[in-house]
């Protein structure tokens, strides 16, 4: 599809919020998929050296209060029109001794949350070992800090209808698959 095919239909058929994570570019370079995307608002976390780095765009008609923001977390307040909901964007540390202190903030955060709230991104954690092909099996407890962050959150894991694995890679001379 060349370029010409996009422009004019971006508005239209692109989601009202787009958010990218692991962006690995300065502001510059988010600037120019921004434009070229046609949406009208955009904010960035950088990335460290070529590491991280988060991005959100988002279309006119929604209003944005930021209520928290790091490399690893976007936590927002959405309002458009009368509805207002809560959206958190996420990049969990891919270090799983890394990750405590993201999911214990969006455990506190969730204790207080009692309308819409919807969480999107990649918390680079499995709930059990069946949410993997290869690799060592991970022991029971390294589950337990996601588990009690999506249970005190109330949150859900929402099911695919294709391949449920979105990532793949080699660890340590090993493939592995996960959900």
């Amino acid at each position: 599809m060349d370029n010409s095919a996009l422009e004019g239909n971006e508005k239209e058929h692109f989601p009202d919020i787009l958010f990218l994570m692991e962006t690995m570019n300065s502001d510059p370079f988010i600037m120019k998929i921004f434009r070229w995307l046609g949406y009208d608002y955009f904010h960035t976390i950088e990335p460290i050296g070529k590491s991280g780095g988060l991005a959100i765009f988002l279309k006119q008609h929604l209003e944005i209060d930021f209520l928290f923001e790091d490399k690893n977390l976007l936590d927002m307040k959405i309002s458009q029109d009368n509805m207002r909901w809560f959206l958190s964007c996420v990049y969990g540390n891919p270090k799983q001794h890394l990750r405590h202190s993201l999911l214990e903030r969006l455990r506190i955060i969730g204790l207080t949350r009692k309308t819409a709230w919807c969480m999107i991104g990649d918390f680079n954690d499995i709930i059990s070992n069946k949410e993997k092909i290869g690799g060592p099996t991970r022991v029971e407890s390294s589950f337990q800090d996601f588990k009690v962050m999506l249970f005190y959150c109330d949150m859900h894991v929402l099911g695919s209808t294709w391949n449920s694995f979105s990532w793949g890679g080699t660890r340590n001379e090993e493939w592995i698959n996960v959900n």
